[in-house]
């Protein structure tokens, strides 16, 4: 029994009154794209025969990285920035709660954009800031293993993230309606497997339980 899934990479989103929770899909399709170009370890595709559910954060991204090599090309702190700016920019979005996918096109097309108007708002050090994985923001203290040094970096980290996150919420999006919520803009139309939704198969399992009892 096959599981209708995306056919393309996508993010899952998971919003709750402000906060949000982001997972990066790529298809079994692609990782065999990534295995026959050498860009990520054959062994993916025996592990992850449903494709690879990522959850967009800087240790998730790290761990996968050091088993099969391979990293998105979107860091996770830019996918987030970028859906925030997307969120921030919809209706009623500090009350939204739901779930969906947005295809990774829609979010990654912002990036230059972003980029950009960043640009135009505040210094080069800040979009660089935003396109640093937070791993490389620590890392040099921690080689040095001055713990003092550490400390004044994360300081540092934190307070440029919330004039990162402050900016973000000034820069709107292109084509996000701000009179429409999250779920009912006009995001490109996601392509599918074949296979069963997996809400039937939850519901068929749950009444077979039942039976059972």
């Amino acid at each position: 029994m096959s599981i209708k899934a995306p056919n393309q990479r996508v993010y899952y989103y998971e919003c709750s009154y402000g906060s949000f929770r982001l997972t990066y899909f790529i298809p079994y399709r692609e990782l065999g794209e990534l295995v026959n170009s050498g860009d990520i370890k054959e062994q993916v595709l025996e592990d992850f025969p449903d494709g690879v559910d990522l959850r967009v954060g800087e240790t998730d991204y790290q761990d996968f990285y050091e088993v099969y090599g391979y990293r998105p090309k979107v860091d996770p702190d830019v996918a987030r920035g970028i859906f925030f700016s997307i969120l921030s920019s919809t209706w009623n979005w500090k009350k939204f709660q739901g779930s969906d996918i947005i295809s990774a096109k829609d979010l990654e097309d912002q990036i230059d954009d972003l980029d950009r108007r960043v640009k135009e708002e505040k210094d080069k050090s800040l979009v660089e800031y935003l396109k640093t994985p937070q791993i490389l923001k620590e890392s040099i203290p921690m080689k040095l293993g001055d713990l003092q040094n550490h400390r004044e970096i994360r300081k540092r980290i934190s307070r440029e993230q919330r004039e990162v996150d402050s900016l973000l919420r000034k820069i709107k999006p292109r084509g996000i309606d701000r009179y429409k919520t999250l779920q009912n803009q006009s995001f490109s139309q996601i392509q599918w497997t074949e296979g069963e939704n997996i809400e039937e198969v939850f519901s068929r399992i749950q009444r077979r339980g039942r039976r059972k009892n």
